[in-house]
């Protein structure tokens, strides 16, 4: 079943004074924004109510993978899964590893390279004596974490 839209209408959809739908099929549409997006949305019922389920920008996202997208999303609502709420626990899962040293900018690589204390010149240009107190040393090891470029870890 083909669709109503097509690339050349898409490429050739162009922004207005307001934000407009230019709809496709089993509930995917493009809305247009005044500035210019095109962002694919799918508008679903789940649980009686009406939900809208954002798939992309065009043209990052092209006709064909905002319906397959659309398609995925559908087959998850006619299982009983609501795919926005999916998408939130995904999204807070992905916000929660961020803020710890297993994820985000701090996750994977810098675990990895202080693993080993000794192999790391940084970690190991720290000691702990009696001037473990004194700024110095910290400072040095910070200062080191900033010419890497690394700013966001010498930052915490």
């Amino acid at each position: 079943m083909a669709g109503k839209l097509t690339d050349t209408a898409i490429r050739n959809a162009k922004p207005s004074d307001k934000a407009r739908k230019i709809t496709d099929e089993r509930g995917l549409y493009l809305l247009v924004t005044p500035s210019g997006g095109k962002w694919w949305r799918f508008k679903y019922l789940f649980g009686g109510k009406e939900k809208l389920l954002s798939l992309g920008v065009s043209p990052d996202i092209f006709l064909a993978d905002a319906r397959e997208r659309r398609e995925a999303a559908r087959k998850m609502v006619a299982q009983g899964i609501d795919p926005g709420a999916i998408r939130r626990e995904e999204q807070a899962k992905a916000a929660e590893d961020a803020l710890t040293f297993r994820g985000g900018a701090l996750g994977g690589g810098w675990l990895r390279t202080v693993e080993d204390p000794q192999t790391d010149p940084v970690i190991s240009s720290i000691s702990i004596g009696p001037d473990f107190l004194n700024p110095g040393p910290l400072r040095a090891a910070v200062t080191k974490v900033l010419l890497r470029g690394h700013l966001l870890a010498a930052a915490l």
